[in-house]
């Protein structure tokens, strides 16, 4: 009976050693997905890869990170912790390092100085670091040596109230000249364009200067100028910009609500009509009006819009910047195409015109009369393939094509009778 105890504890610890033994070493061992994600391997736990296109699924160490383990206080991870850290609400710099701020009485600090440098909300008793106070609670021989809790962080003696204050916006550098630069320094400031003032911004007329001073300042109006004759600052008016402002952009710089006439400036959303500008056919070069650049004539007293007739261009791109609206017929800019017919010359004249059906051809070499469309009708393919590779010639639009090798060596006829369109290059 005592035989068969000991081979029956035998045989427990064998199989205990052998379920040990066996125990994988590689999570790749593992060929089922039910094994792998059960198994926890001497190297970590198991996870199954699914199959994707041609490679197969498998088994292998999970590789995924917890994101308990991997959480990091928020401390820990401030940018440039030497300099930032104690800059920040709930953090101190201790040990060279940026950890959870547990207030200021933790910190034995005999000086301001070194608390300071475990946190900007810290100062000194001389024993020990405090918390820092707000302006209006330091005596005058605390008041300008000890940091602060509020504003930026130190403070200034008033000497008509005899109280110790934070700093005002109005105290700034002239350096900050923008409103985030501003607002970095002290909450609820914005620029005045040199220095900065509360929000929101007051109109020119607060400010005072000279010219120079007046020039530098923003208002809610938009740029300031010395408004003539006194010491007091007002808001630019585009109807006194310098006519050498062109441009929507020039004109934006110079006040805000700007837009240029292409000399000058006027304060609106849409260009005046070229009627609207005075001037004669010398005067009215250079104004640009909500119906495009504008001409005059000699002896006139009004500008008006450029007349796309008077453009002798032969391309779309230079009608277009003589006059938005305007494109060429071959010969001069035109508002719009007409029909062939409506053009006249010889062959060698028409030749030059384009109309709304293509371009044109004339019907005599000597006489003058209505041109017509050239088509494309009876052509030898051989010289047409010839004349394409030599770009003398190229087919624009194309409605139908007909070739009839077995007929003749020729396009067919039809091709003319659906005017298979042509255009010859200049």
């Amino acid at each position: 009976m005592k035989n068969l105890i000991l081979i029956c504890l035998l045989a427990m610890v064998l199989t205990q050693q052998v379920q040990h033994s066996n125990k994988c070493n590689d999570c790749g061992q593992l060929k089922s997905q039910n094994d792998c994600e059960q198994e926890i391997t001497v190297t970590g736990t198991c996870e199954w890869i699914a199959a994707s296109g041609t490679t197969p699924a498998k088994c292998q160490k999970k590789t995924t990170v917890d994101p308990v383990s991997s959480f990091k206080p928020y401390c820990e991870l401030i940018e440039k912790p030497e300099t930032n850290c104690a800059k920040t609400l709930g953090c101190a710099y201790v040990d060279l390092k940026c950890t959870h701020f547990t207030g200021c009485q933790a910190y034995v600090k005999t000086t301001t100085t070194d608390c300071q440098a475990i946190s900007y909300f810290c100062v000194s008793d001389g024993n020990a670091c405090i918390q820092a106070k707000e302006c209006k609670e330091y005596t005058q021989q605390q008041c300008e040596s000890t940091p602060s809790v509020s504003g930026i962080l130190k403070c200034k003696w008033d000497t008509n109230s005899g109280a110790c204050r934070d700093y005002a916006c109005s105290e700034a550098d002239t350096s900050l000249n923008t409103d985030e630069k501003c607002s970095v320094w002290l909450a609820g400031c914005v620029t005045k364009g040199q220095g900065c003032v509360n929000a929101p911004r007051p109109a020119c007329a607060t400010y005072t200067g000279d010219d120079a001073a007046c020039q530098s300042f923003i208002g809610s109006d938009g740029n300031c100028e010395l408004a003539t004759g006194t010491t007091n600052c007002k808001a630019k008016e585009c109807v006194n910009a310098p006519t050498s402002l062109s441009s929507d952009d020039d004109c934006k710089a110079y006040q805000k609500g700007c837009i240029t006439t292409g000399k000058g400036c006027v304060l609106a959303t849409t260009k005046p009509l070229c009627s609207t500008y005075s001037g004669d056919n010398t005067t009215c070069v250079g104004y640009i009006g909500s119906d495009g650049v504008c001409e005059g004539d000699a002896g006139g007293s009004k500008c008006r819009a450029r007349k796309c007739e008077n453009g002798a261009f032969n391309t779309d791109e230079l009608c277009q910047q003589y006059q938005s609206t305007c494109r060429t017929n071959g010969k001069n800019c035109v508002s719009a195409l007409t029909a062939c017919n409506t053009y006249k010359g010889t062959a060698t004249t028409c030749a030059v015109y384009i109309g709304t059906d293509g371009y044109c051809k004339g019907t005599s070499t000597t006489t003058e009369a209505s041109c017509l469309p050239k088509v494309c009708v009876n052509i030898n393919p051989i010289l047409f393939n010839h004349i394409l590779n030599n770009q003398l010639i190229k087919c624009s639009q194309i409605f139908l094509f007909i070739l009839s090798f077995f007929k003749n060596p020729y396009f067919s006829p039809e091709c003319g009778l659906i005017k298979y369109q042509i255009s010859y290059n200049k």
